[in-house]
């Protein structure tokens, strides 16, 4: 039987020949941990960092499909006008919340999209204004043929998103009617200034038509 000084020696000649191959062993799982922890930690960050850039996109929205009947007329009294309304109509539950929310009829908000835009959300002017209500944007060709003039409104991204569309046209026009404290005197404002009146006149009579 070894003495135990023997046996210390011998156990430490074994620790002293295997000491390299332990250290790699060890390394090896260190690494393999950092390895899992750095998988972990990047595979969170990418996930965070794909939810922050999608919610920093440009909404997408698709016009929203009917939940019941359209509180608007499905027949425009003007026949020359129907094949458009149709497509103003696809936007009905969007015109009637979002007018109401500002004290607008809705029947004048979907006379303007008629009479702007035809219900083509994708809409562009040659002046540049853009989508359903057809707003003057901060950038593109607006930005182009007047400079900074628009600076303020939004871009024609977003303006390309229908709901944001009526959102901020409807929200223009109920701050242009509180200012002006005069429907005609509003829609003159929110229209093209080289038409004159025309313009309001023209939504005016669109408007009492559906009523």
């Amino acid at each position: 039987m070894k003495k135990a000084s023997e046996f210390k020696r011998d156990v430490k000649s074994y620790l002293d020949e295997t000491r390299p191959k332990r250290q790699r062993t060890t390394g090896y799982i260190a690494f393999f941990v950092i390895m899992l922890f750095a998988a972990y930690v990047f595979g969170r960050n990418d996930a965070s960092s794909e939810k922050a850039m999608a919610a920093a996109l440009p909404i997408s929205v698709e016009p929203a499909e009917q939940a019941g009947k359209c509180e608007l007329p499905e027949i425009h009294p003007n026949p020359s006008y129907q094949s458009s309304w149709e497509y103003v109509l696809f936007y009905c539950n969007e015109i009637i919340d979002t007018s109401r929310r500002y004290n607008l009829e809705p029947e004048l908000v979907s006379s303007i999209i008629l009479l702007e835009s035809g219900g083509d959300s994708n809409a562009i002017s040659q002046s540049g204004a853009v989508g359903l209500m057809q707003i003057m944007s901060s950038d593109g060709l607006s930005r182009q043929l007047y400079g900074d003039y628009f600076s303020d409104r939004p871009t024609v991204s977003e303006l390309l998103n229908p709901v944001y569309n009526i959102e901020w046209g409807v929200s223009h026009l109920a701050g242009l009617v509180e200012n002006y404290r005069d429907l005609r005197e509003a829609l003159y404002h929110y229209g093209p200034i080289d038409v004159g009146y025309d313009y309001a006149d023209s939504i005016m009579s669109m408007f009492d038509a559906l009523n």
